[in-house]
């Protein structure tokens, strides 16, 4: 039997509602998306893939120590308490494989990837994976030589209210919510793996070398808060499936459970010194896309115009 190929990838942004958007898709009955959001199939191969990936064996990932095994250990407790909840079906048994076949460490190839959407024949096939943002020239060539006439969905958000959160899942996964010393706060918004993913242009360019503009869709973060309906019916439409899908609709104002009850305390000093990295970045991107990112480039310079500095 031939393997499906994969019809749409949303590729990001961190922290930018594409939990939001899976919960919402997912219900649609011409759509078919993984009982798990994140694959991290092409990041994996990249070199890119979260911890977890690393984890050698079964036996390691169950009693070894190490932050790779631990976060092992969280994923496949997720995946089990969505098997007791309901949230996988086991009506036929594929999806349950599925499940458990992700998490199983050993090769992952391309036919395992396609495996992975078996039981969506029939229906338009994609997956969600935030990480899929920073593939370079190489990766971005691997997912279209893959998945040849693949749709991609891009959703941004503004940079500083990105790392903001990016840092509220960090402190909720590892620290705590709380204050944290600024020097502290000022290397993890200055590092690679959080800057990295505010490069909206360099994904887009990236992407828009291998994917043509009609087959890539960028959404903003700020239409989920004031228009999610709307949001979902352009999504709905790029996709080619009914937009008006009450379904759907219906999980359109649901948010995701919110990260921590205390949030951490950003001094106004560090978000003074984000916004002067960032503003550079948020003034191309109003250049070239407009929209929201005019209103991100006017927060940005209030901000360091000694304007509201709360994240």
């Amino acid at each position: 039997m031939s393997l499906p190929t994969v019809d749409f990838l949303g590729i990001g942004a961190q922290r930018a509602g594409t939990t939001w958007l899976y919960r919402c898709l997912r219900p649609h009955p011409q759509l078919y998306l993984p009982g798990t959001k994140e694959i991290h199939y092409f990041d994996r191969v990249a070199g890119l893939g979260p911890r977890f990936t690393k984890v050698s064996s079964a036996w390691s990932g169950l009693f070894g120590l190490g932050a790779a095994e631990r976060e092992w250990r969280q994923r496949v407790g997720w995946t089990l308490r969505k098997i007791v909840g309901g949230r996988i079906s086991m009506a036929t048994g594929k999806e349950l494989v599925r499940a458990v076949s992700f998490h199983l460490p050993g090769k992952k190839d391309d036919a395992w990837y396609r495996s992975q959407f078996a039981a969506g024949t029939g229906r338009v096939k994609g997956e969600i994976t935030p990480a899929y943002a920073l593939l370079d020239d190489a990766g971005v060539r691997h997912v279209t030589r893959l998945c040849p006439e693949v749709k991609v969905i891009f959703m941004l958000r503004e940079p500083l209210s990105r790392m903001l959160s990016q840092w509220q899942m960090v402190s909720r996964d590892s620290r705590g919510p709380g204050i944290a010393p600024p020097a502290d706060l000022s290397r993890f918004f200055a590092s690679a793996h959080v800057t990295a993913r505010n490069d909206y242009l360099r994904t887009i360019d990236t992407w828009g070398m291998h994917v043509p503009k009609e087959r890539f869709f960028i959404g903003w973060y700020d239409d989920t808060l004031v228009d999610p309906e709307g949001m979902l019916r352009r999504v709905m439409t790029f996709l080619g499936v009914d937009p008006d899908d009450p379904r759907v609709l219906g999980m359109a104002r649901t948010r995701e459970r919110p990260l921590a009850d205390v949030k951490p305390v950003v001094p106004p000093e560090v978000v003074r010194e984000m916004a002067r990295a960032s503003r550079p970045g948020i003034e191309a991107l109003a250049g070239r896309l407009g929209g929201h990112a005019i209103g991100w480039l006017e927060r940005c310079d209030a901000i360091l115009a000694g304007g509201d500095a709360d994240g």
